[in-house]
């Protein structure tokens, strides 16, 4: 009985070992087979029925292996979401402090102020993606964190377009149809539209939260954040953000073209009263054109172009756009708050405020220490003084005196 069972116990052994071996083996005809272009795909999942998703073999060729290790994402995105950082929180919490504290709650300011917070957060989320550049394109936060990442940096870009397209549409009720506008356009309507604005952004991107993000590969040593996904999801993922940039970018972005070529119209009539306010409107109209447009695009083109070709290339461009559209974060506010004399002057408030309150302090920091410093003999002699008083008023005992003293401390 003993050695029927280590003979069932070694034959367990050798199906796990060919089991593995299975797994492992790479062959070479399909390496070569330009038909079957097996090589080429950035993650590789070879499945035996019963053996659990860790012991999949995960190949990169070299194509991917040159995204993941280039000095492109390595040094220069990296560096470039560094700049973005430095200048966009100070600017966006300068201004949106200024916002909340300063301005009146206006329709536009309650607009202003949710697109000061979406910039905020995708500015908040860039030490994560810095750090995770840096070490090589390698995650070491762990997969709850890599999805949160995921979700809040697209969804805060999206909620950026999504806030510029209302601010957009706000200025055009209010310059080219003024008393229509008038009827509904009030801070009711301005906090219904950006909560719609939240709740659509937040569903669309469930997506992304509930997909996994975090790969191993061995022969790199790294895991990456969503920078690589299965080949069995590409055509999933190509729908969702065909889905994604449609809704989210494409319909918000004729929208804006519409409603400032119109703005534009409209100020051009006056062309001396408000020539600056068309420039200006020009110039937001261009930005935002610069800042949004590349990335969308070439995103659509990478999810189109990589299931036929598996060509990371595309990729690399479009990972290079999404920093460059980050810098939208840093233009909003000078392009949106600061470039209005009003909100400058407000700026201006807000530190002669700040300067009063803590010279306010520093003097009455000063007084209580110089009141310190002669407590003792201001209190010697004040005792002292009610002595004397008591010792000529009539009827007044040492006893009491003694009670009254340990009553004042």
């Amino acid at each position: 009985e003993m050695s029927r069972r280590l003979d069932t116990v070694r034959a367990t052994y050798q199906m796990q070992g060919l089991l593995l071996l299975l797994i492992q083996h790479k062959p070479r005809k399909p390496l070569c087979d330009k038909r079957h272009p097996t090589h080429h795909t950035p993650l590789l999942y070879l499945r035996v029925p019963g053996v659990p998703l860790v012991s999949s073999v995960q190949i990169l060729d070299k194509s991917a292996k040159y995204h993941l290790t280039s000095p492109i994402t390595t040094v220069v995105i990296p560096t470039l979401y560094t700049l973005v950082f430095l200048f966009g929180l100070p600017s966006n919490g300068l201004g949106l402090l200024t916002l909340v504290l300063k301005m009146e709650k206006t329709p536009s300011t309650i607009f202003l102020m949710n697109l000061a917070m979406a910039d905020l957060l995708v500015i908040l989320m860039l030490p994560f993606k810095i750090h995770y550049h840096f070490l090589g394109n390698h995650w070491v936060f762990g997969e709850a964190l890599c999805r949160t990442l995921t979700g809040l940096f697209y969804g805060n870009l999206y909620c950026s377009v999504l806030l510029l397209t209302a601010i957009s549409i706000d200025r055009y009720l209010a310059l080219v149809h003024p008393f229509f506008s008038r009827r509904f356009r009030d801070k009711s309507f301005a906090i219904c539209t950006c909560a719609v604005i939240w709740v659509l952004v937040g569903v669309s991107l469930m997506p992304l939260l509930l997909q996994r993000q975090v790969y191993t590969f061995e022969d790199l040593n790294i895991n990456t954040c969503h920078d690589m996904l299965p080949e069995i999801e590409s055509d999933y993922v190509l729908y969702y953000f065909v889905c994604l940039v449609v809704l989210e970018f494409a319909i918000p972005c004729l929208i804006i073209i519409f409603c400032y070529t119109s703005i534009i119209r409209t100020l051009i009539v006056n062309k001396k009263k408000y020539a600056r306010a068309a420039k200006i409107t020009f110039l937001l109209l261009i930005a935002f054109l610069l800042c949004f447009a590349p990335s969308n695009i070439t995103l659509l083109i990478h999810y189109s172009v990589h299931p036929r070709t598996h060509n990371h290339n595309i990729y690399l461009y479009y990972l290079i756009c999404l920093a460059l559209s980050s810098f939208n974060n840093c233009l909003d506010p000078f392009l949106y708050y600061y470039i209005s004399d009003e909100f400058r002057e407000k700026v201006r408030s807000l530190f002669r405020d700040a300067e009063g309150e803590h010279s306010q302090k520093t003097s009455h920091k000063l007084m209580s220490a110089n009141t310190c410093s002669r407590s003792p003999q201001m209190a010697l002699y004040k005792w002292n003084l009610v002595v004397v008083v008591v010792s000529f008023t009539p009827g007044f005992s040492s006893e009491q005196l003694c009670a009254w003293k340990e009553h004042r401390g």
